[in-house]
């Protein structure tokens, strides 16, 4: 709440680039990148090359995506709530005719296409997440 308090401690050398985090919409949230150093490498490179080529869209849109991406993922959530509606519906009716057969493979069967189901939406949401924000490196101006 002092003024030049920030000017004191950051400008004494104003060409020290000092670490920041950059977010493209000015929304900044904890998150923790659970992908590898090396596809965190990549991943920085990539933005990285994109800014020096003057990509507008180094960022790859962050949270806006592409409309395919989109369609994707909302095709692999009905499949995941479909799977969860008709394996519900299985168990109910497997628990009031416990000695029909038929019926207790049906529950077997649409376990298996839940767990499918929920393995291939979070592979793809592994597979398209980006960070929120950014780590850059920059000079400390007072404007």
């Amino acid at each position: 709440m002092h003024p030049g308090y920030l000017d004191k401690l950051l400008m004494g050398k104003e060409d020290i680039q000092r670490r920041t985090e950059y977010s493209p919409n000015n929304h900044f949230m904890y998150w923790v990148d659970k992908r590898s150093r090396s596809e965190r490498q990549r991943a920085a490179k990539k933005v990285k090359d994109a800014k020096l080529h003057g990509s507008d869209d180094a960022h790859g849109g962050f949270g806006r995506g592409d409309q395919e991406e989109f369609i994707n993922a909302m095709h692999l959530l009905d499949n995941l709530h479909e799977a969860r509606d008709r394996f519900d519906k299985a168990k109910a009716y497997a628990q009031k005719h416990q000695d029909d057969d038929e019926a207790q493979q049906e529950v077997q069967k649409w376990d298996k296409r839940l767990r499918d189901a929920k393995k291939a939406r979070q592979d793809e949401e592994s597979k398209n997440w980006k960070p929120p924000t950014e780590n850059l490196r920059m000079t400390f101006w007072n404007g």
